[in-house]
């Protein structure tokens, strides 16, 4: 029993190191594994599923509590300072933009995957893009793409494309000032774990 209880610690704290590294949804795909690997390999009678005892599964739903708790507890940051820089290209730089009522605020930023500038995403934003520059190797030029993280369900699409007309997102000054090309597909960090996992390039599409 003890061994069963060094394992949930250890379990424990490798889950909340993973969803602080990857995610929470990667952190809880982790806890879930670690406590089929402990009811085969650990739990009497070893590898098997039959017949765990109470004590055990009590053990193990503690764990499973915890681990819940401690992966829900990570502050945004922390759960998303790793994102989608899986294409191979250097330097990948990525900035959120919140699209307000009264125009558009910057919001956090990251290189290499780690976290640079933590925003918290304003109240009142309707919009939530990411910008994402890669240079890749032996390209001239660095790619710029673009990315809908986010929106407000409760917002219909003429209101947001009024918004949009009526505050550009001012760019860089080599950019535009437009409405950039974007990508709606999967939430960002899922998007992102897929595309590292099959090697997928997500392109954008012309859309608003």
């Amino acid at each position: 029993m003890s061994l069963l209880i060094t394992s949930c610690v250890i379990g424990t704290a490798v889950t909340g190191l993973a969803a602080i590294r990857w995610g929470r949804v990667i952190g809880m795909f982790f806890s879930a594994v670690w406590a089929a690997t402990l009811v085969y390999f650990v739990v009497p009678p070893v590898f098997s599923f039959e017949e765990p005892s109470a004590a055990s599964l009590g053990i193990l739903g503690v764990y499973g509590i915890v681990s819940v708790a401690i992966v829900q507890r990570l502050p945004r940051a922390q759960a998303n300072r790793f994102r989608h820089s899986q294409d191979g290209g250097s330097s990948p730089y990525e900035v959120e933009y919140h699209l307000t009522s009264s125009g558009w605020v910057r919001g956090s930023e990251w290189f290499l995957g780690i976290l640079q500038a933590d925003v918290t995403p304003p109240g009142e934003r309707l919009l939530t893009l990411v910008k994402r520059v890669c240079q890749r190797p032996g390209a001239t030029a660095a790619q710029v793409t673009w990315s809908e993280t986010w929106r407000d369900g409760s917002v219909q699409d003429e209101e947001l494309t009024s918004l949009r007309a009526l505050h550009p997102l001012l760019l860089a000054p080599t950019e535009e000032a437009h409405h950039p090309v974007v990508v709606r597909t999967l939430p960002g960090r899922v998007r992102g774990f897929v595309s590292r996992i099959f090697g997928w390039d997500i392109e954008p599409y012309a859309g608003e």
